[in-house]
């Protein structure tokens, strides 16, 4: 009850980022509705690139005000590293494919080392699954649902992005292969549809190594069912069948086999598959494993309904699939075969994010959700239409303000934390960081970072290290961006069970001393996280530590921040 009164005082009490969401919303929501009445062959086009390009000023100016120190911070480390001329895996330590690495430092090669490009790219990707999720909903003639679908899309999106994270290029091409696979199975692409589906997965595969075989099921499964189903039917033959299936697997193995082919001749795929297999396989669980949230704070009153959305949409698929009747003398309806495709896409996803269970891990899943949501109830919106024609509008009208008011409250989370409300709040100010740009950190930060690029020259490097490393949470990956310099030792990404081991903690001695390291940055802002997993427990190793304190003596400090020298 109290998280519910707290939610109230915010509404009626008129916060302004509840207010600015509110209005926000509503845009976007009166477009949607517009675009989702527009006629197919004349106007659809035009408002898909109008939907896109306002998605991208949107998500751009609700972009954090902050960098992150950790998911955006690792990303910008591994492409200075890479525009040094480093490989990732070969030259430094990442349990992510090289996909967005290789992006950003491009980016930010051609148009500059600053955290407006890569934050430009973050909201091209965020924005691009808006129209990718009105081509699925559009395709399968759903109408007033989709500016619905999309008001929640796009909230989920903005609310629990992290910028730079590749989960959010791996969920734009998860819807894509969605429908691409959706358009595959009803003939409408046939082949054309599963060679694309096969590229769609390898180029997954290259943004998280993780997410390869479970986006191989995710959409392998509802093809091997939707043959099945419709060889039984008997409107496929068994040439067809065998064909299909042969087919299938003969373009995802190519498609795979030319991925690994390029990871190997690369030289990251035996060091990639060494740190997985040594460090991230078997630690992950232990060290990084959270509990599924309640319904006690307000704050579980937020994320709950996210995390546990995937499992009742996923319920909601399955019976459909399962008892859904169609006749048996016909092709599967197209509506069948999308119930199909987004229950099992949900389903693998939502693998990903059991571990560390929270609306960030979770939103891989929660988009294709709200897709099968939305056509789940246009499967069975037709025979409650029949019983009654007002008590569906009723339902219909309740629905989507019921959806409007949770985007609204939903949405000042965006609202606070973004760009646009810290300069509305604090006027036009900028850190003085030409790689920050428009965007910000706190002063202590911006303070150490000022220091060490007047003590230091472009070419030293530097290590941001931890007040601790027998037990560690994660280090603030993001100032090595911040002050333009590159690390020092091939660990720089700390993960629970990694840094805190005797060889790596070795490894990165031998780095520091064969690169002649003379400043070390020490964070202490995260020493005393306690998470409810063994990553809050100490290794025993203090190895590193020691050989800090014997080899550097602090001379600076701001706030959390020590600045250690040789």
């Amino acid at each position: 009850m109290s998280a519910l009164k707290h939610i109230y005082w915010n509404v009626v009490h008129g916060e302004h980022e509840v207010l600015l969401s509110g209005l926000i919303l509503f845009i976007l929501f009166a477009l949607a509705l517009v675009f989702s009445g527009a006629d197919r062959n004349r106007l659809a086009t035009s408002a898909i690139f109008i939907a896109f390009f306002i998605g991208i000023v949107i998500f751009f100016f609700l972009s954090p005000s902050g960098i992150n120190a950790y998911d955006e911070g690792l990303i910008l480390a591994g492409a200075q590293r890479i525009l040094a001329g480093e490989i990732p895996s070969v030259d430094f330590y990442t349990n992510y494919g090289p996909a967005q690495f290789y992006i950003v430092a491009g980016l930010l090669d051609l148009f500059g080392n600053s955290l407006n490009v890569t934050r430009l790219y973050d909201s091209f990707v965020a924005a691009a699954i808006l129209p990718a999720s009105w081509w699925l909903l559009r395709d399968l003639n759903l109408r007033w649902e989709i500016p619905a679908a999309l008001l929640l899309v796009f909230l989920l999106v903005a609310c629990y992005r992290n910028p730079l994270y590749p989960i959010t290029p791996v969920l734009l091409f998860m819807v894509v292969g969605s429908q691409v696979a959706i358009r595959a199975l009803t003939g409408t692409w046939r082949n054309a549809g599963l060679v694309g589906l096969a590229v769609i997965i390898s180029v997954i595969t290259l943004f998280r190594y993780d997410l390869g075989l479970l986006v191989v099921a995710a959409f392998g499964i509802p093809i091997l069912v939707v043959l099945i189903l419709n060889y039984k039917s008997k409107s496929i033959t068994t040439p067809q069948f065998l064909g299909a299936i042969g087919f299938a697997l003969s373009a995802v193995g190519l498609a795979l086999g030319v991925t690994i082919g390029i990871l190997y001749w690369s030289g990251m795929l035996l060091p990639a598959l060494h740190d997985i297999l040594t460090y991230n396989s078997a630690n992950y669980v232990e060290m990084r494993s959270l509990p599924f949230p309640g319904f006690s704070d307000w704050r579980d009153l937020i994320a709950s309904p996210v995390v546990y959305l995937p499992i009742a949409a996923s319920l909601i698929g399955l019976a459909l699939s399962l008892f859904l009747r169609h006749d048996p003398d016909r092709q599967l309806q197209k509506e069948y075969i999308a119930v199909v495709v987004l229950t099992s896409a949900t389903i693998f996803c939502y693998l990903k994010g059991i571990v560390r269970i929270s609306p960030i891990h979770t939103l891989l899943s929660d988009v294709p959700a709200i897709l099968l949501l939305f056509v789940s109830f246009s499967i069975v919106k037709p025979s409650f239409v029949a019983k009654s024609l007002l008590a569906s509008k009723l339902v219909s009208i309740g629905g989507v303000l019921a959806v409007c008011l949770f985007a609204t409250i939903y949405g000042g989370i965006a609202v606070k934390r973004s760009l646009f409300y810290h300069q509305w709040q604090h006027g036009f100010v900028t850190t003085g960081l030409p790689t920050l740009g428009v965007f910000s950190t706190d002063p202590d930060r911006v303070a150490a970072a000022h220091y060490i690029i007047g003590i230091t020259t472009p070419t030293e490097r530097i290590l941001s290290a931890t007040g601790r490393h027998d037990k560690v949470f994660l280090n603030d990956m993001a100032f090595y961006f911040l002050t333009n310099r590159l690390p020092a030792t091939r660990w720089h990404h700390y993960d629970p069970g990694v840094q805190t081991t005797q060889d790596v903690q070795q490894e990165i001695i031998e780095d520091l001393g064969s690169r002649k390291t003379k400043i070390i940055i020490v964070e202490r802002q995260w020493d005393d996280v306690r998470e409810p997993n063994k990553s809050a427990e100490s290794s025993g190793v203090f190895i590193l530590d020691k050989y800090i304190l014997q080899n550097f003596e602090p001379v600076r400090n701001f706030g959390s921040i020590s600045i250690y020298r040789r």
